[in-house]
């Protein structure tokens, strides 16, 4: 295992995903590049020795595929989804969080039959989950109702934050992006 990761951009030269950037191990992306899967489009200053130097095999910083990945049409409900919708913060209180601070609230809660699903859950701190009535007329009033967002949504709201990349050939790829790009 080198340890390095290349960055996957679809057919359209546009990331695979950047809810979470997807990269992968350089092992994977050669597999792909030799299968004729995609095209190598950067590269890390590495390569890769073989027994004859004219095989030498410059390794993948970024990758293209040559088919279509669609994109979903239904995310999954999960902490950086659903913080991502949410912008980060409270709902209630507007209190910056990250996976680690927040907690699901459920609008209308479980006990009067509330479902955990897109509709229903906001990004709450603790102190305002826990310090609510129990029906919705009794709560304070959220800064949105719950909604499922779009991939597309996601994504644009997504562009609005810090990002870190693994290697400096991945900044193009993510234009336009509206905060800072930090190489890793």
């Amino acid at each position: 295992m080198i340890g390095l990761k290349t960055l996957v951009l679809n057919a359209d030269y546009q990331p695979k995903s950047i809810l979470k950037l997807e990269a992968i191990s350089v092992e994977r992306s050669l597999s792909d590049f030799f299968a004729n899967n995609c095209v190598v489009l950067n590269t890390h200053d590495r390569v890769i020795k073989t027994p004859r130097v004219e095989n030498r095999i410059a390794i993948p910083s970024v990758i293209a595929y040559k088919k279509m990945h669609k994109r979903p049409n239904k995310l999954t409900l999960r902490n950086h989804t659903l913080l991502l919708r949410d912008e980060y913060m409270c709902v209630y209180c507007e209190t910056a969080l990250s996976e680690d601070s927040m907690t699901w609230d459920h609008y209308v809660p479980s006990s009067m039959g509330g479902k955990t699903q897109w509709d229903n859950i906001l990004s709450a701190c603790k102190k305002c989950n826990h310090d609510y009535g129990r029906t919705p007329a009794e709560r304070k009033k959220p800064k949105h109702t719950p909604y499922e967002p779009t991939y597309n949504k996601l994504s644009s709201i997504r562009r609005h934050y810090d990002i870190k990349v693994e290697h400096e050939s991945w900044v193009l790829w993510l234009q336009p992006w509206f905060a800072k790009v930090i190489v890793a």
